[in-house]
């Protein structure tokens, strides 16, 4: 009788419990394989103009498109293009006294890179790519690091320095 009344108290006592089960509204998916993140944004390039004597920087309004496939959680393909809002002057060495002046209109720039991302968060961003105006092109060797925070429904806010 003993046994049979402890045998029913654990019976009772021991079943499956679902309490407060629900599903969360926002699931967030650490894993970025496959993914394709776009960014569009304005900022400013700096060109660095040589004025004889003095050296002196050129800051002017560029609008920016990126787009990058992430290859592994790690590492991702992608390209980044500029448009330069403004006319500036590059000075081209052609001889060891020569210079020669050549008019930038509005350039636009397309970079295919490579992305690191060595811990969450943090992007090292590194490619090779052409400046494209009207009277001449130019290559371009892009280098910079990238800080995104994930934000709810897929989206992301990031701060670059290129």
């Amino acid at each position: 009788m003993k046994l049979s009344v402890i045998s029913f108290f654990f019976c009772l006592c021991s079943g499956v419990c679902f309490a407060q089960e629900e599903e969360p509204d926002f699931v967030e998916n650490d894993s970025e394989k496959n993914s394709v993140r776009i960014g569009i944004g304005i900022g400013h390039s700096h060109i660095t103009k040589d004025g004889g004597e003095e050296k002196f920087d050129l800051s002017v309004a560029s609008f920016y498109f990126d787009a990058d496939y992430w290859v592994t959680n790690s590492f991702a393909l992608g390209v980044q293009t500029d448009l330069t809002m403004e006319d500036f002057v590059v000075e081209e060495h052609v001889g060891e006294e020569e210079n020669q002046a050549l008019e930038s209109e509005k350039p636009i720039s397309v970079v295919p890179v490579l992305i690191y991302k060595p811990i969450k968060n943090v992007m090292l961003i590194g490619g090779y790519g052409e400046e494209f105006c009207k009277n001449e092109s130019f290559s371009i060797i892009r280098a910079g690091i990238e800080y995104g925070m994930h934000l709810p429904k897929h989206w992301e806010f990031g701060i670059s320095m290129i």
